[in-house]
């Protein structure tokens, strides 16, 4: 959606005396929204942040497991200034600058974008929960060590959508 308020006799937005408060502003709006793609779930956690991951068998069938919708909406609000340079008449140059306030993921949405396969979960593969894997776990030359450094290195932030941006910028058109 784009809307759009022109200038001088186009104008029909509010006024202050003879002052156009909304002349050449626009804003456009933007969503997206996405039904969740399609993944092979697997019935073991395998260990993603293992320099080997070990395989596991599929839980259920091929791209049979489905992630998380996601939701985006992005807006950006924006004023174009006519600037003229020169001081005789037939030979000004007229340009436009365009200042605006662009916000993606306006209500700050935690979009998944890809999941582990054992879990279904952006954050977490399972491993560290699995039965079949606390004797190798405890085994460690520090436990909780590992555990700690294996959850930073499976938090992977690709994982996730972009959070809420505010950008203000300048754009120069000559």
């Amino acid at each position: 959606v784009d809307y759009r308020y022109g200038s001088g006799k186009d104008y029909n937005g509010p006024k202050i005396g003879d002052f156009e408060v909304l002349g050449n502003t626009g804003l456009n709006v933007v969503t997206n929204i996405g039904s969740g793609t399609p993944y092979s779930g697997v019935k073991q956690a395998r260990g993603e942040a293992l320099i080997n991951p070990g395989s596991s068998p599929l839980e259920g069938t091929l791209n049979g497991s489905r992630k998380p919708w996601t939701y985006l909406v992005e807006a950006q609000l924006d004023r174009n200034f006519m600037l003229e340079f020169g001081k005789d008449e037939n030979k000004k140059k007229v340009t436009y600058l365009n200042v605006y306030v662009r916000v993606t993921n306006v209500f700050n949405i935690i979009n998944t974008t890809d999941v582990y396969r054992a879990t279904g979960n952006p954050t977490d593969d399972g491993y560290l929960l699995a039965a079949q894997n606390q004797t190798a776990i405890q085994n460690q030359l520090d436990e909780q060590a590992f555990r700690d450094y294996y959850t930073i290195k499976v938090f992977d932030r690709n994982n996730l959508g972009i959070p809420r941006q505010i950008r203000l910028g300048v754009k120069f058109d000559f």
